[in-house]
Parts: C-alpha cells; sequence; structure tokens
C-alpha cells in the first residue's frame, strides 16, 4: 500500500505500523514483508494441528491477506475464530446434556453440595472495538466441597480438586486493544457453585461441557463478575476483584467449553459434620 501527500504516515495496511527503515510492518512477534506476502522469521507459535495452515511458519493471514489479518505475528484472527466455535460446539452438546439432567435431578431432590475456590481466568479477544467479536478464555479452578452425608453414614467431602476449563464464544466489549486485533484481560477471583447432593462430590462433578456469561467494567484495574456459570454439573459464579485488563473499557461475554480435572484431590471423612 502506497501513501500521498505531504503528510507522513506509517500505518498503513490494517492500521499497521511500517519501518520505513527495513520497508517492512512491524506486528509484535515478527516483521511483515508486504512485497513478499511472507513474514521475515519463522513462527515462534506452532499452530495447531487440526489447522493445518495454522502451522506455516512464514505465512500471513492463511495466506489470504486480503480477508485475514495477524496482528499478533502468532496466528491469524480466522485461526482464533475457528478455535473458539470448535470450543462452542463441543462444549454446549456436553453442556445441554449435563444441565438438563442437573434440572431434572433438583427437581426430585432439592439438598446440594457447596463449592468454594479460587479462580485464575485469562481471555483473549479478537475484534474487540464496539460490537462485538470472537473471544478465547481459559479458567484454572482449584475448589473444595462442602460436607455432606454418607449412605453408609458419617459425613464426606472432596477437597484439593483442580479443573482446567477452555473456553471459545463471543463477546460485546469496548476495550483497548493489546496486538493491534486482540484485546485481554486477567482475573483472580473467589468461586461458589452448587451441585445436587444426590450425585455426590469429586472430579467428575465439576467436569464437562462449561457456560460463562459474564461482565467486566473499570479502568486497568477494575472489577468483574460472572453473572451465570455451569461447569459440569455445578452451577453458580464467580467474582472477581481486582481485574487486571489492558486499560479503560467494559464487556460482556459469552463462552462456552469444555472444564477438564488437571489435579485428583481427596476424600476426608468424619462421624460428625464439620464446618467447611
Amino acid at each position: 500500500m502506497r501513501s500521498s501527500g505531504a503528510v507522513e504516515n506509517n500505518y498503513l495496511y490494517r492500521g499497521e505500523q511500517v519501518d520505513p527503515n527495513i520497508g517492512m510492518q512491524y506486528l509484535r512477534a515478527r516483521y511483515y514483508d508486504q512485497n513478499t506476502g511472507r513474514f521475515a522469521s519463522t513462527d515462534p507459535f506452532e499452530g495447531w494441528q487440526e489447522q493445518p495452515m495454522s502451522r506455516h511458519r512464514y505465512v500471513y493471514g492463511n495466506d489470504n491477506p486480503l480477508t485475514y489479518s495477524d496482528p499478533s505475528g502468532l496466528f491469524g484472527l480466522a485461526e482464533l475464530t475457528a478455535t473458539a466455535k470448535t470450543l462452542a460446539e463441543l462444549g454446549g452438546a456436553m453442556f445441554a446434556v449435563q444441565y438438563t439432567a442437573v434440572q431434572v435431578i433438583r427437581t426430585l431432590a432439592k439438598e446440594e453440595i457447596e463449592w468454594t475456590g479460587k479462580q485464575f481466568s485469562a481471555s483473549v479477544s479478537a475484534g474487540t472495538r464496539f460490537p462485538a467479536g470472537t473471544s478465547l478464555g481459559g479458567i484454572y479452578t482449584i475448589a473444595d466441597s462442602s460436607w455432606y452425608p454418607k449412605a453408609s453414614g458419617g459425613y464426606e467431602r472432596y477437597v484439593g480438586g483442580e479443573w482446567f476449563t477452555m473456553l471459545g464464544g463471543a463477546g460485546v466489549a469496548l476495550r483497548p486493544e493489546i496486538l493491534g486485533g486482540l484485546g485481554g484481560s486477567f482475573f483472580i477471583g473467589d468461586a461458589t457453585l452448587q451441585s445436587p447432593m444426590i450425585l455426590g462430590a469429586g472430579p467428575e462433578t465439576l467436569s464437562g461441557g462449561t457456560v460463562s456469561i459474564g461482565a467486566a467494567i473499570g479502568l486497568a484495574i477494575g472489577g468483574s463478575y460472572t453473572l451465570f456459570l455451569q461447569m459440569g454439573y455445578a452451577s453458580g459464579n464467580f467474582s472477581w476483584l481486582p481485574t487486571i485488563g489492558t486499560g479503560i473499557g467494559a464487556s460482556l461475554d459469552a463462552l462456552v467449553g469444555i472444564s477438564i480435572p488437571t489435579k485428583i484431590g481427596r476424600y476426608e471423612y468424619t462421624s460428625t459434620p464439620l464446618p467447611s
């Protein structure tokens, strides 16, 4: 792309900065040569096996720069969108089955097990300028269950369990961008979930389809709250304060994915209930 006129402008194709000394576009992780349509160095990101084009070490935007962009120099926004779509489809199918089962169980048995713990969450969004864009997120959960009665007598609880959740979806966001077309945030906060007592407690309770609908608002450090969260057979919310983001902004995200146990906890037993 060429420019004309007396005003110097180094921000050309896709609004990215061109280094006039070398004639290449600066895309954070690497420089992009617009004359050849290739990056000047190999991609530090190895790509996804399910998407062969993402594993090419020099190609830009799936080799289709008119349609796709690569603001980070790591992967095209099309690949981010495809990954989010796959996660949403798989997680959504699992969520539908588990959520329906939980609702049926709750009409028959009202007793619940409460889960409390900590959550660490990070997300990246493409197309973060209002109105909407694609989002990918990850949640790491550490939680313990409350005491619940055993059929054989006494009480039991599950402690020290850990889960990782990968999420994809869409969001309405108005927040600064950190990598050209990408925006992101990082959360640390408290978790509170409930699951039907009749199912007991274990690593499988918080595993499976996950849906998270949340909102955040504030400055570089602000507040965030999940309006709805379903992890496997448990539902509730996570609240975060502070939120470490990319600057002034607000967002509303709906993410769907899959939660898997990464550390198996242990069961504790007592003949009389103790405080959780």
